[in-house]
């Protein structure tokens, strides 16, 4: 648990010129100065580059700009001055807006793709499957301690609040908090981290939280209190799932 870092870039194996990534699996944004060019290689303002892998999606984003096919060695099959394609399970493809797109289209041969995640030391994650992250905001305790920031505004107030967090000993809690309700107000950021460190939480951060916040058991029985109208769940598309280890 800490402050992450990511990082990418291609390099071609020939020259070792590279070129940064800016997401992967994400549309890159264009430049609103440049959306109607004819011609996307003539904008002069900064755009991004995109990594594609075949785990996106069958087909790429359509849209202004350019993109480049790789085959499963990362060399280039096609180009393209438009974006949207269809790629098979072997191929990725690399997509560029803005200025970019003019040194995406001089990309010849074979490239590597670096996809890097450092620790707030500076130390390279290793990267393997099975591995997951999530996000939080803001981070409550660390090494036993409360380190949630002080803030204004309707975040820091009283919400409904979900915690993720390990103990001395090395087990996982998790734990959520009812909110906006008779029975329970809910708790400010400060209250939360002291709730956290009360737990006996040695490191712990505060994940996505207000109408947010359930908690399920195996069989889908909801074992807190949502605040949604007549304790219905907020329609998310995430969360962190427990499962039996095989």
């Amino acid at each position: 648990m800490g402050h992450l870092s990511w990082s990418g870039a291609i390099r071609n194996r020939s020259t070792g010129a590279e070129l940064p990534l800016e997401f992967v699996n994400h549309p890159p944004v264009i430049p609103a100065a440049c959306a109607t060019l004819p011609d996307q290689t003539t904008c002069t303002t900064p755009g991004d580059v995109v990594l594609f892998t075949p785990e996106f999606a069958a087909a790429t984003p359509a849209g202004a700009g350019v993109e480049v096919v790789l085959d499963r060695r990362g060399c280039v099959l096609r180009t393209a001055t438009t974006r949207g394609t269809t790629l098979t399970p072997s191929q990725t493809s690399l997509q560029a807006t803005g200025q970019e797109t003019v040194a995406l289209l001089k990309v010849k041969g074979c490239v590597h793709t670096d996809l890097k995640v450092s620790n707030e030391n500076g130390d390279k994650v290793p990267l393997h499957s099975g591995l997951y992250g999530v996000t939080g905001r803001y981070r409550l305790t660390a090494n036993g301690e409360i380190v949630v920031p002080g803030g204004t505004g309707s975040f820091f107030d009283r919400n409904p609040r979900t915690i993720a967090g390990t103990t001395w000993d090395g087990k996982v809690v998790l734990a959520t908090i009812d909110g906006r309700q008779t029975t329970s107000v809910g708790t400010t950021m400060n209250e939360t981290a002291a709730v956290a460190k009360a737990l006996g939480l040695r490191n712990s951060i505060n994940l996505d939280g207000g109408g947010s916040t359930a908690m399920a058991l195996q069989d889908g029985t909801v074992v807190n209190h949502p605040s949604g109208t007549g304790g219905a769940e907020r329609a998310v598309g995430d969360a962190i799932v427990f499962v039996p280890g095989r």
